[in-house]
């Protein structure tokens, strides 16, 4: 047919369809006194089943433990798809126009003249709906260089592709597909499910127990493109053999008969399978709990990839997070998907990172940080004697009283140093003091000292820069502020030398108000007081038992309880002040720093006896020589 005849064709279809519309508007609006009584009681009923449905599918969502579980353990499957069991094929056949099978040729006067308007003005409308009509559904929503790319196929569709066809609505794009495979929301199982009667669920849960399977007795979502024997029974519930699942993933294939589930974590608190290995170093624990954890990150390790162009692969703290923290509890409230550090520390220092396990406790530490509530210190070496001026000193009261810095307001005898210069335009401070000064053969002044900071904002290279550029002391190791002096390049063997070895905040589950924890917070913290006590009079008792006291002292006046692990020292106590449960955590500085410090120290004493040594000998030699020369002329 010649394309002036089929563009006139589709004119003539266009017309029809919306002819045919008009007619049964028209018709409607007739029978419509007559049947609205029947109409409207049909519509409340069905309404009505529609909310008790959705109310009984509420509470099972809630009560999570009665929905198939998924993998790997904590997920839940909350509604599954059904493929065709033969092929694909209706996903790659053009839609037929539904306004053209309607034409008809029987239309009164009215209905003409809608179809010589409709002709006249709906050209355009005309040639888009011939066009979409021409195209199958997967063209439509993909594309046909998605297809070609993407390789797909009436027997094999990529997980994504197929996502999109069995629910358009929730998965519209490719990317958002994409997304939640990526996050490990779809479950595939190879094969048709099994369906079990309601009743005799519970009969067939053993057997399914042992072939590793889950049945459900809980009613929960079924996609309408689900087959029909899952439909017509709504009392059946599916049955799920893992040993026929995995956790669907953006490369993996869909096969006629397979089944597409969405899960998600419900309570259970289990961190998820990973696809990769425990990355190649060690992530020590200083303390953990259900909610949140500080860890010690090693110097030299990311804490997490910056993007995505050039990453660190799992050679970053994130990745070696979940293979070192214990998953919560099942039950605990709002659990991450994975352990997520709240801050972060340069690749080349070390030090405590803050941890969260909940979204609470994200939310709750993130504040923290933000508010300027955190208080941490760093440990670092410096080049050089750091010039100290008196009229930019502050006691330690003063610090502690005025500017919140966590010190020991009873030290008389300490000061601190106050840097107070901004940074890209922001206000920064920094408060430091010398601990230890070490000679050095190679150090500028011939000296090294081991300092110990405290910055009360974080701002970018806060403190690297401050000392270089403030003090004129750079940190030993540091290749971007220490100048690039001949000296300087001599000490950067082993790296920067700067550790976060302390810090003190409000701990982000005891005192969190979020409305999902506020209320078990509450009780475990009185849980925890008790706990303490008991313990504290079992040492009491132990101690008298064993006739010796052990002296212990504190420069905190509030009562505290003392946790310790293998690494470091945690403190928890109620400060009366603020009412909050407070945490401290402290670590030793690591061995490279005092290896380093008595390594320089004993290359510069060896170096000065030997020039002792030297000058010695060379007085011997000239005595000797003047001795010669005498005898001679005598």
């Amino acid at each position: 047919m010649p394309l002036r005849e089929q563009r006139i064709v589709r004119q003539i279809s266009a017309a029809a369809a919306a002819a045919a519309a008009a007619a049964q508007s028209k018709l409607d609006n007739l029978t419509e006194g007559r049947e609205s009584e029947d109409d409207d009681d049909g519509d409340d009923q069905e309404e009505m089943d529609e909310e008790e449905h959705d109310d009984s599918l509420e509470e099972d969502v809630v009560s999570y433990t009665s929905l198939p579980e998924g993998m790997p353990k904590g997920f839940h499957v909350i509604e599954h798809y059904s493929l065709p069991t033969t092929s694909f094929q209706e996903y790659f056949e053009p839609s037929l126009s539904a306004s053209a099978s309607s034409f008809t040729s029987s239309m009164d006067d009215d209905e003409g003249d809608d179809k010589d308007k409709a002709i006249s003005n709906g050209n355009d409308e005309g040639n888009d709906q011939a066009s979409s009509s021409s195209k199958s559904k997967i063209q439509i929503m993909l594309g046909e260089q998605a297809i070609q790319r993407l390789q797909l196929t009436p027997y094999n569709l990529s997980l994504p592709a197929a996502l999109m066809m069995v629910n358009p609505t929730e998965f519209p794009s490719f990317s958002q597909a994409r997304k939640v495979c990526r996050k490990g929301n779809i479950l595939l199982h190879r094969g048709p499910l099994l369906f079990v009667e309601e009743s005799s669920s519970s009969s067939s849960s053993s057997s399914s127990s042992s072939s590793n399977s889950t049945t459900s007795d809980a009613t929960f979502k079924n996609n309408p493109s689900n087959n029909s024997s899952s439909n017509s029974n709504r009392n059946a519930v599916p049955v799920f053999d893992h040993a026929k699942c995995k956790v669907g993933r953006v490369k993996d294939r869909v096969f006629p008969g397979d089944v597409m589930a969405r899960q998600v974590r419900m309570g259970g608190g289990y961190f998820p399978v990973l696809g990769y290995k425990k990355p190649p170093f060690e992530v020590p624990v200083v303390y953990e709990d259900d909610h949140w954890a500080l860890v010690y990150k090693p110097a030299g390790i990311v804490v997490y990839t910056p993007n995505r162009q050039g990453g660190y692969g799992t050679m970053t703290l994130r990745a070696a997070l979940p293979f070192v923290l214990h998953p919560p509890k099942e039950g605990t409230y709002s659990v991450l998907r994975r352990p997520a550090s709240v801050h972060r520390l340069d690749r080349p220092t070390s030090g405590l990172v803050c941890v969260a396990k909940t979204k609470p406790a994200m939310l709750n530490l993130s504040k923290q940080f933000h508010d300027r509530i955190v208080q941490k210190t760093y440990m670092a070496i410096v080049n050089g004697v750091p010039l100290e001026y008196q009229e930019r000193q502050i006691s330690a009261k003063q610090a502690y009283e005025t500017m919140g810095v966590d010190v020991d307001p009873n030290a008389v005898d300490q000061y601190w140093n106050v840097i107070e210069e901004p940074l890209d335009g922001q206000w920064a401070l920094t408060l430091w003091r010398a601990v230890r000064y070490v000679p050095s053969q190679h150090a500028a002044n011939q000296c090294l000292t081991l300092v110990e900071i405290k910055p009360k904002t974080g701002r970018f290279h806060q403190i690297r820069r401050h000392m270089a550029w403030h003090v004129q002391c750079p940190l030993i190791g540091d290749v971007k502020y220490d100048g690039a002096h001949p000296k300087a390049r001599k000490l950067r063997d082993r790296g920067l030398f700067l550790c976060a070895t302390r810090i003190t905040l409000q701990h982000p589950y005891y005192n969190n108000d979020h409305e999902g924890v506020v209320e078990q917070a509450q009780r475990d913290w009185k849980q925890f007081q008790q706990q303490q006590q008991q313990q504290q009079k079992e040492e009491e008792e132990q101690e008298k038992n064993d006739s010796f006291w052990t002296a212990t002292t504190s420069s905190d006046t509030v009562s505290d309880s003392s946790q310790a692990s293998w690494w470091g020292q945690t403190k928890i106590w109620l400060d009366p002040k603020t009412n909050k449960v407070m945490i401290r955590a402290e670590i030793d500085l690591p061995a490279k720093f005092e290896s380093f410090l008595q390594h320089e120290q004993g290359r510069y004493e060896k170096f000065n006896n030997l020039s002792e040594q030297s000058e010695q000998q060379q007085e011997e030699d000239e005595n000797t020589r003047q001795s010669f020369q005498e005898t001679g002329n005598t």
